[in-house]
């Protein structure tokens, strides 16, 4: 996984110009199973590196995530972004297995209070 700095922003940006870099695995063809959080880290992100990416404040639920890319200019922006898949409580994963013993659990898709965008995704 590529690293969220300014530096690699500005390295990018010089060699390749501007554009849009999936650095790590985005969304989940079954919203029941599973929720994805994104992070999108551009020049207006006040931290970078593991911060960026601990922080809850960056924590973009998909309707959020959607809404910010709208606004990203694409003929200027350098853009990363960054998917956080969680389990979903409810799904048929199993909470006790060893893989998923000590995960964040995401709400239940019905329980789930984010809004609701194209394919029921939230």
């Amino acid at each position: 996984m590529i690293r969220p700095t300014f530096e690699f922003l500005r390295e990018h940006l010089q060699r390749d110009g501007p554009g849009i870099l999936q650095c790590s695995p985005l969304g989940h063809p079954i919203p029941r199973f599973n929720k994805t959080y994104y992070r999108v880290f551009s020049w207006d992100a006040e931290e970078e590196g593991a911060a960026f990416l601990r922080n809850p404040r960056w924590r973009l639920c998909e309707a959020e995530f959607l809404d910010r890319m709208t606004r990203v200019d694409r003929e200027t922006a350098v853009v990363m972004l960054y998917g956080e898949r969680l389990p979903r409580i409810g799904s048929p994963l199993d909470p006790d297995h060893e893989r998923w013993r000590n995960r964040e659990w995401a709400p239940a898709l019905d329980d789930d209070p984010d809004p609701e965008v194209d394919g029921g995704f939230r």
